[in-house]
């Protein structure tokens, strides 16, 4: 397996996104305790994910906050939980509630202390292709590909919108509990999700969620109606 991306500095962020995706996915094809042990991290915050340690600990900083660290963890366990079979119950996601709690303080505290999210919002020379990944192919982007399925296997507009919109209003922790259920939707539609964007979108999410949240919305209804030339 490669090395972490902590002893690589010289690398792309992109770059170190999808080795992790790589090394996340490759691990849970070829070992079942791991991947079991992955799964149990979904919906759970990094201080309740025992089990996950032993695969996690070398791709995270221990300077880094839990804050900036949960990214890796929720993706890596809905990595693990992608690998099962779709069951019924993905094909009614959760609830749609509002949310209306702000940030705990102490979860705002710590995004504040570390003070760091997406690099820089501007496409650096030679990695545009990635920078288009980030337009194209992010969670709004799969939503409105699973609107625009043939005949019933076609997710409710109307619903999907609403699912969007609450998601770009959710605080972090709210968004990573939320994600299970609707990334084993889109799964039973056939939809797959760029880990590597959506865990680089989760990582600016405390800093940017802004930023992330247009470009989720943007790409979403660009995705449902393009224009002439992307037809």
């Amino acid at each position: 397996m490669t090395s972490p991306s902590l002893t690589r500095p010289s690398e792309k962020r992109w770059q170190r996104l999808d080795q992790f995706v790589a090394d996340m996915d490759a691990l849970c094809r070829s070992d079942t305790g791991a991947r079991a042990a992955l799964r149990s991290g979904v919906r759970q915050p990094v201080t309740k994910c025992g089990r996950m340690h032993r695969y996690l600990a070398r791709h995270v900083s221990e300077k880094w906050s839990y804050a900036r660290q949960q990214p890796y963890y929720t993706v890596a366990a809905l990595i693990a939980d992608s690998s099962r079979q779709p069951t019924a119950a993905d094909e009614d996601p959760v609830a749609d509630e509002e949310d209306t709690s702000p940030d705990s303080e102490a979860e705002a505290a710590d995004a504040t202390s570390t003070g760091q999210g997406r690099e820089s919002a501007a496409a650096p020379d030679g990695d545009q292709v990635w920078w288009d990944r980030c337009r194209k192919a992010n969670l709004g982007a799969a939503l409105a590909r699973g609107v625009r399925l043939p005949g019933k296997q076609a997710l409710n507009q109307d619903t999907t919108e609403k699912r969007l919109h609450l998601l770009t209003r959710s605080s972090s922790y709210t968004l990573h509990t939320r994600l299970p259920e609707l990334t084993r939707y889109l799964r039973s539609r056939g939809i797959a999700v760029d880990w590597a964007v959506l865990l680089d979108d989760l990582a600016a999410w405390e800093w940017s969620r802004d930023e992330v949240a247009t470009r989720w919305l943007q790409t979403f209804y660009r995705t449902l109606h393009p224009s002439a030339d992307e037809a």
